[in-house]
């Protein structure tokens, strides 16, 4: 009886080991895409193109992206290397919160219809 339950917990610390491993590689992952993500923003800004970068976001927030506000985040984006915008991220489901080198949250990315969208204009 107890060569059959340490095979199970041996087979069941293998099965949690291996999916620990790919939850890490997951979040590794998703935190590679989520810098890719707001470093195409970040150029997007530097070359003031703004209706590019209103593809990026929600619809409720296309207006709010405007040449004026691409301009005045012009300087302020230059001065922040991206591994301190984005340093973590939290995965619920769908949604990836982007969070700062200080822990306040930069964004938060949505999918809709397959593409990526931030939830908030975070270069104000």
């Amino acid at each position: 009886m107890r060569k059959p339950l340490v095979q199970i917990l041996a087979f069941a610390i293998i099965v949690l080991g291996m999916l620990a491993a790919r939850a890490r590689a997951d979040n590794k992952y998703d935190l590679a895409r989520a810098r890719l993500f707001i470093s195409q923003q970040i150029e997007m800004i530097k070359n003031g193109n703004v209706e590019e970068l209103q593809g990026h976001f929600t619809a409720r927030l296309k207006d709010k992206i405007t040449e004026a506000a691409v301009k005045k985040a012009q300087a302020g984006v230059a001065k922040s290397p991206i591994e301190d915008l984005v340093a973590t991220i939290v995965r619920t489901g769908e949604r990836v919160e982007i969070k700062r080198k200080d822990g306040r949250t930069l964004t938060t990315l949505i999918r809709d219809d397959g593409t990526l969208l931030a939830e908030t204009v975070w270069f104000q």
